[in-house]
């Protein structure tokens, strides 16, 4: 383990969580693995949420009611 290499990671983490990339985004653009990443965020005291928050997330719309017909081809 590179301390300096894991600082640096470090930093790179952190700036991927303020632009809200998941944890497995996250080590997926840095080339490491769970493990690394669990090491180097409890080392470092860094707080990534496993899950974002349900306020960040845009609210869901209700989807228009479907127009039904019966057999004859009238509107219900």
């Amino acid at each position: 383990m590179d301390e300096s290499k894991d600082a640096r990671l470090a930093e790179r983490i952190k700036g991927l969580m303020a632009l809200g990339i998941t944890r497995r985004q996250c080590c997926g653009k840095l080339a490491i693995g769970a493990r690394a990443f669990e090491r180097i965020i409890a080392v470092h005291s860094i707080h990534y949420p496993k899950r974002a928050k349900a306020a960040l997330h845009a609210p869901h719309s209700p989807r228009p009611a479907m127009q039904t017909t019966n057999i004859a081809g009238q509107q219900k």
